[in-house]
């Protein structure tokens, strides 16, 4: 079941909860919640169901997650930069 509420923001740009919404997901202080918007404008609110896990790799800590999107483009376009970067590397070395 849905239930819409309107509230504001308050001075400090926080949003209140009411308390009988708060009570029936089980909302405590100090939880996550995930701010989402989509192309329309429209903002999600919903509850980080787990904590992110910290993996120690070589000396460098990685949030290890499940992402809610396909990356495959994000993936592809830094696979491009890496290859742009690196051609302009090698024409640069080839001038000089």
């Amino acid at each position: 079941m849905s239930e819409e509420i309107q509230t504001s923001l308050d001075s400090q740009g926080r949003i209140a909860i009411p308390t009988a919404i708060g009570n029936r997901l089980g909302l405590s202080k100090g939880m996550t919640l995930i701010v989402e918007e989509d192309e329309n404008n429209e903002i999600y609110l919903s509850i980080q169901k787990e904590s992110p896990v910290l993996v120690d790799k070589k000396g460098i800590l990685v949030v290890k997650s499940m992402s809610k999107s396909d990356l495959t483009n994000i993936v592809q376009q830094e696979r491009d930069r890496r290859i742009f970067d690196l051609m302009k590397q090698t024409i640069h070395e080839d001038i000089t």
